[in-house]
């Protein structure tokens, strides 16, 4: 059994990703890939904008909603 790690691309080339693949298969991509991972490397930005994506694709698969404000009461 291995130890997995994910090395992160710079910002800009991520973002280039998600403007290259789309919203539905940069979210396939990446998902797969950062749920293997025992370790993630790279820049704090970078991990900052696919964990953004990956929750408000998890929020919107749960909940029907793109994001959840936490703000407003019930």
């Amino acid at each position: 059994m291995g130890f997995n790690k994910l090395w992160l691309p710079e910002p800009e080339d991520l973002k280039q990703q998600l403007r290259d693949y789309g919203n539905v298969e940069f979210v396939k991509r990446w998902e797969k890939r950062y749920m293997k991972a025992d370790a993630v490397c790279g820049p704090t930005e970078s991990f900052d904008i696919i964990k953004q994506i990956l929750d408000r694709e998890y929020n919107y698969r749960n909940t029907g909603q793109l994001s959840i404000d936490f703000g407003e009461e019930l």
